[in-house]
């Protein structure tokens, strides 16, 4: 009889669960799409103010702040205190990739490798396409300049890679010059 009723419970329970598993994931849904809005909207009103902007430069005769190219510095900080890169000439999706690709490479303090960087960037932001890693580098190589390669596979930033020297050196002195073996062309025989 105890059996029974244990068994009995432990339905009821599991019963519950999943009710309130379906009622979590309506709301997740409700909310994605709430966000959905809200990313649109605040695209629409973004290029409203850079028209204005424009307009304003135009009219004024001088540059504005929101004109500069993708990539240059800003005043703009984040709860965790770095200083970011000015992200708004993108669009929604690839500001927020970059500006969470940009906090873990900080954090970590040294340059990361893409697969790396695809699952601590996953955890925070969704990035679309069946293997995240090659979204993720489609949307490094767009921004060269604040996320350059610095090796097979691994992205830093800016400030974290050092400049190149500016004096001359010669072509077969750079590490990363290799000298290839000339491709053998073979014909096919008819």
């Amino acid at each position: 009889m105890n059996s029974a009723k244990a068994a009995i419970d432990r339905d009821i329970y599991l019963e519950s669960l999943v009710w309130r598993q379906t009622e979590i994931r309506a709301r997740l849904e409700t909310l994605r799409s709430q966000i959905q809005v809200f990313q649109k909207e605040e695209a629409d009103l973004m290029q409203e103010v850079r028209a204005i902007d424009l307009l304003l430069g135009a009219s004024n005769g001088r540059s504005t702040s929101s004109q500069s190219k993708p990539g240059s510095r800003a005043d703009a900080r984040d709860p965790d205190g770095h200083t970011l890169p000015d992200f708004s000439a993108w669009g929604p999706t690839a500001r927020e990739i970059y500006q969470c690709t940009y906090k873990v490479i900080l954090d970590a303090g040294v340059p990361l490798h893409y697969r790396v960087l695809a699952e601590h960037v996953r955890e925070r932001v969704p990035l679309s396409g069946a293997d995240p890693g090659a979204t993720l580098i489609a949307h490094l190589h767009r921004a060269q300049e604040i996320f350059p390669r610095v090796g097979r596979g691994i992205y830093g930033v800016a400030e974290m890679v050092p400049k190149p020297s500016t004096g001359a050196v010669d072509e077969d002195q750079r590490p990363s010059a290799r000298k290839r073996r000339p491709r053998i062309r073979r014909r096919r025989i008819r």
